[in-house]
């Protein structure tokens, strides 16, 4: 028999961590090896641990660099990395020379008071003391391990943390870093000052040379492989970078989007789908886009004009009910609110009477959580603000939004007048018990059940309940059933004689709009301080 010896394969890419310690995770080891607790057996062992931790978090270099390093090493402002008889660097590139001003104040002196005491070598923990790392790199692993809660920490994480700090300086040098101060609170506090940066890179600054003075320090033997290695650090300074540009609100985005290919295909499918109220809407929409790109920006090509149709709005039915003036007052409402809008958000108009109670209610209104355990989401999102910090809720549409709004707004109205302690409930249900996302109303049992069908409906409101369904696990002996309340708005219009009826429209975008303005300029005293 035979057999053939295959291709030994390739080795396996070594994987460099990208995990970094904190400043106070450093301060904090340094206090543990200090102490008994750290594990080292004796005092002299326990200021060489330190020494060695300091000199190495100081220098970035390696942990076995910096325990071989002889006083003689230390030449005027630079301390030499070298080979000498017993002792090997790991590559040629790591023969290397490190400015003393990355050392600060504290640690120099320590050093040169060791040196007058007569150590043999810098860590040295006192006169006579032969220091080995043997001696306590365990133990420093472990404390690293503790302090930080990461099993996988070890005293080479604090040349990864150097290198991450001096590459953070460099970029915060292009990119304001202050915009981590939330995301990653920690950046900050692990810069290097700049009497550091000026050692290491000279009077002459970066010049285009910071990765490469960074690299010469770590003794890699090109600055690619600094990059590779430490790759995170771009990163961090990629999110500063994004957290600096403007955000667009999504419902902006997708309002750039409404005359795309993509969405008049949509148009077109939709319209030849569904009933004939979808098809006057969307065929009003597309003669639309196809004006906009026809006309010029000083007027029509051509002085034609490309469509012409009856704008005349659809006769809504189901919306006037009631008070022939209801629908006068609904709208008249809608013109206040989008004032008040307007004037907070972009300063045009005249400022609506008691604007400021109408902000302290605007902020109020924000700042009520969602109540889920552990969350500081709000009940009511608002992502713009005006100026002057004033959060405001997103301005609705024209067309159908604003007809739900008319709606509502007509029904509170009608429930204020007749009833007015389930239009207080309503209100307080809306403040402190609706989601956030779609705006429906938790109900409390069999009560809030029982005075909703009590309460007046309207043929444009639809009180829907829906039972919500409980994990096995959390229901009790007694537990109640649970209800939540939505407000819908059952749609009817009447095409050349044809009457659809299209049921179970949600508007929460207009229902969260109108409710918001309708609390903060209507009902402004419930937050009166």
């Amino acid at each position: 028999m035979g057999f053939e010896i295959g291709k030994l394969a390739g080795s396996a890419a070594r994987l460099v961590s990208a995990k970094i310690l904190s400043a106070t995770e450093i301060q904090r080891i340094r206090q543990v090896l200090q102490s008994v607790q750290s594990g080292i057996g004796t005092a002299d062992n326990r200021q060489a641990a330190v020494r060695h931790f300091a000199l190495t978090t100081a220098t970035g270099a390696r942990r076995a660099e910096t325990e071989k390093l002889r006083w003689i090493d230390f030449d005027d402002d630079m301390i030499r990395i070298r080979e000498y008889e017993g002792r090997r660097l790991k590559t040629a590139s790591a023969q290397r020379a490190l400015p003393k001003g990355l050392m600060d104040a504290e640690l120099s002196s320590l050093f040169d008071e060791s040196r007058s005491l007569g150590t043999g070598k810098p860590i040295d923990g006192a006169p006579g003391h032969d220091a080995s790392g043997d001696n306590f790199f365990d133990r420093v692993a472990k404390a690293m391990k503790a302090a930080t809660g990461d099993i996988d920490m070890g005293p080479h994480h604090l040349r990864h943390t150097k290198a991450s700090a001096l590459l953070l300086g460099m970029l915060a040098n292009a990119v304001d870093l202050d915009r981590l101060s939330i995301d990653l609170p920690w950046v900050n506090g692990l810069l290097p000052p700049p009497d550091q940066q000026a050692a290491l890179l000279g009077s002459a600054g970066q010049c285009g040379q910071g990765a490469k003075a960074i690299s010469a320090m770590l003794g890699h033997l090109h600055e690619t492989t600094t990059l590779r290695h430490y790759t995170h650090t771009l990163c961090v300074g990629l999110h500063a970078y994004l957290l600096g540009l403007p955000s667009i609100p999504l419902h902006i985005a997708f309002a750039q989007r409404i005359n795309s290919r993509a969405t008049l295909a949509r148009y077109f499918s939709d319209a030849r789908t569904k009933g004939l109220c979808a098809v006057r809407h969307l065929r009003d929409r597309l003669e639309e886009s196809a004006q906009e790109q026809y006309t010029s920006p000083t007027g029509v090509k051509g002085g034609q004009t490309l469509v012409w149709r009856d704008e005349s709005p659809l006769i809504l039915r189901t919306i006037v009910t009631g008070d022939p003036n209801g629908a006068g007052s609904a709208e008249a409402l809608i013109a206040q609110f989008e004032a008040a809008h307007t004037h907070l958000m972009e300063g045009k108009g005249e400022p609506p009477a008691d604007i400021d109670s109408i902000r302290n209610a605007l902020h109020a209104i924000a700042s009520i959580r969602s109540g889920k355990k552990g969350s500081t989401l709000p009940r009511h999102p608002m992502p713009l603000s005006d100026p002057a910090g004033t959060p405001l809720p997103v301005m609705i549409v024209a067309g159908v939004p604003v007809r739900h709004a008319q709606v509502l707004l007509l029904w509170l109205l009608q429930l204020k007048a007749d009833r007015p302690e389930d239009y207080r409930w309503l209100i307080e249900k809306w403040l402190y018990y609706s989601d956030a996302q779609e705006g429906s109303m938790r109900l409390d049992g069999e009560a809030d059940l029982e005075r909703l069908k009590a309460m007046p409906h309207d043929a444009g409101i639809a009180l829907e309940t829906r039972q919500v369904s409980v994990a096995k696990s959390r229901k009790g002996v007694a537990s109640q059933p649970r209800y939540r309340l939505r407000i819908r708005f059952p749609v009817e219009c009447d095409t050349d004689g044809v009457r659809e009826a299209e049921h179970g429209r949600r508007a929460a975008g207009a229902i969260r709009w109108a409710m918001t303005w309708w609390v903060a300029l209507h009902e402004s005293e419930l937050f009166a301080r």
